[in-house]
């Protein structure tokens, strides 16, 4: 990690998966102008996000939450759309929200958090004035300390995963009935694995 900005993740001690389970810190903040909760994505490709979370974010849409999928490298946000997603583009110097937009959660991959300064400040920006919750998601730990949280999907969201896979694909792939996040207190001033 370059930078004098270090984030660490700290968690429970045990490994052991918790369920996925978004908590409602502020009942104000974020919300759309038609009153739903808000998330904001961060990734590196929408390929990437309906990959490791798409299930999850197919269930957040369906609960009713506005689910918002900040892109760096552009690409074709069909298979957002199908997930009940808003794709967006993120130019180099922007951030994820304006002030109009808060979210009441933030999911970041952790490959963006971990090369990206700008990202990683924002999110310890987010962390440091509450309310919104942030997650990290990615195939392994980001930061030690960080504790596996496991979302179960739905059948729909399942569904919903698989079409959105093989969009782009001839063959529809497998979804697992399962997708990882990692979650914790994120605070500056210590190391990152």
């Amino acid at each position: 990690m370059t930078g004098a900005t270090k984030l660490s993740v700290v968690a429970r001690a045990d490994a052991k998966p918790q369920r996925a389970k978004l908590s409602r810190r502020s009942a104000a903040a974020g919300r759309s102008p038609a009153g739903r909760c808000r998330m904001h994505v961060v990734t590196g490709t929408v390929d990437a996000a309906v990959r490791e979370i798409g299930g999850w974010m197919a269930d957040l849409a369906f609960a009713g939450w506005e689910v918002d999928v900040f892109v760096l490298a552009g690409d074709d946000f069909r298979r957002l759309e199908i997930l009940g997603a808003h794709g967006n583009p993120l130019p180099p110097g922007a951030l994820p929200t304006g002030p109009q937009q808060r979210a009441d959660a933030v999911a970041v991959a952790a490959d963006v958090l971990r090369d990206d300064d700008r990202i990683r400040r924002w999110v310890l920006d987010l962390a440091a004035r509450g309310p919104a919750e942030v997650v990290v998601w990615g195939s392994t730990s980001p930061y030690d300390g960080a504790g596996p949280v496991e979302h179960v999907l739905s059948s729909a969201a399942r569904a919903f995963k698989a079409h959105a896979l093989s969009a782009e694909r001839t063959a529809r792939p497998p979804v697992p009935p399962t997708e990882i996040l990692w979650r914790g207190t994120a605070h500056r001033g210590t190391s990152a694995k």
